[in-house]
């Protein structure tokens, strides 16, 4: 949900992680630095609003609470 609502590559962002292992800093920054990427206000607020209003499954959120 989040690497779409950025416009970031799923699995090119994947492996940027999983071969640099970066720290919270370095990911912001490559991240700002992708092509296509919607970092602007109005994109973010909408990104927010989707995650703010998401909901599991009551099974889904089950498992999720039971797993923490």
């Amino acid at each position: 949900m989040v690497l779409d609502g950025l416009g970031l590559d799923r699995q090119k962002t994947l492996d940027y992680i999983k071969n640099n292992r970066p720290t919270y800093g370095q990911f912001e920054n490559w991240v700002k630095q992708q092509p296509g990427v919607k970092l602007d206000k109005a994109n973010v607020e909408k990104l927010n609003s989707s995650i703010r209003g998401y909901l599991h499954a009551d099974d889904t959120r089950k498992g999720i609470l039971s797993a923490a």
